[in-house]
């Protein structure tokens, strides 16, 4: 073998050795990444062609699959669009997802690595893969109430199980009605959206997670429920110095 040829023969070998290490690189070690990716459209419409899980409140769904009439062969429907908009998310194909849709996508999606053995069973019987529900700790009357409550008024609403943590209502205003934006037709979904992003007030705006609120005079919940226990209604007559003596101390609080 001459010079010429040993070089071109070191060199294929070479640019063989580059790409089947490319190609491990992207099949293995990119891989969980390029599923996850939004933009990722074979993965979106592998997604469409499964039934998706449902978002559970209580034992009602606030956000579910169903068979679609055109398109694609699953639709997400939200029952209860704009009382729980923010804590469902949107599920479009055109934008993506948010919300729980985007957080809780691979168990909804049925792509969870703990569903493997699910997966795994499904496709022995031959059953059509389905992702799972997920199931939250929003209590519906308490959410209405929130709804309510602010109106009109932009804002947001979080109550909480102080002794659990969970989030028993959020809510933000303006909200937003997600089946807009989950609608059959592109040329819908494109309607909604820009109507959507350029609406008064921002309703994609989930102020109950993004924004910063000054907390106010929180300590206020703390002497009121401290006036109750005591006995104390609206009708009484509390005093109110200018000047508070600590006992047992010299200190003064002034009444500011």
């Amino acid at each position: 073998m001459n010079s010429a040829i040993r070089k071109v023969a070191v060199f294929v070998t070479i640019m063989f050795a580059l790409l089947m290490a490319n190609v491990t690189y992207n099949a293995v070690a990119r891989a969980p990444g390029l599923l996850a990716d939004n933009r990722n459209k074979r993965v979106v419409d592998d997604e469409y062609s499964h039934d998706r899980g449902a978002i559970m409140v209580g034992n009602t769904p606030i956000a579910q699959t169903k068979v679609a009439k055109t398109g694609f062969k699953y639709q997400r429907v939200y029952p209860k669009g704009k009382l729980y908009g923010h804590i469902t998310g949107y599920y479009s194909y055109l934008y993506s997802r948010s919300g729980i849709e985007d957080s809780y996508n691979a168990p909804l999606a049925g792509n969870d690595s703990s569903q493997f053995f699910t997966r795994f069973v499904d496709i022995l019987s031959g059953r059509k893969p389905s992702g799972a529900n997920v199931q939250t700790s929003i209590d519906t009357r308490a959410q209405q109430a929130a709804a309510k409550a602010l109106g009109n008024r932009k804002g947001a609403v979080i109550a909480m199980d102080y002794t659990t943590g969970e989030i028993l209502a959020l809510y933000s205003s303006p909200s937003y009605n997600p089946n807009l934006l989950a609608a059959p037709k592109i040329t819908d979904q494109e309607a909604a959206w820009q109507k959507l992003t350029t609406a008064k007030g921002a309703p994609l705006k989930n102020r109950a997670t993004t924004e910063v609120f000054l907390p106010g005079s929180t300590f206020k919940l703390v002497t009121a429920a401290a006036a109750l226990e005591s006995g104390i209604h609206p009708d009484s007559l509390i005093e109110s110095p200018d000047e508070l003596k600590l006992p047992k101390s010299s200190h003064v609080i002034s009444n500011a």
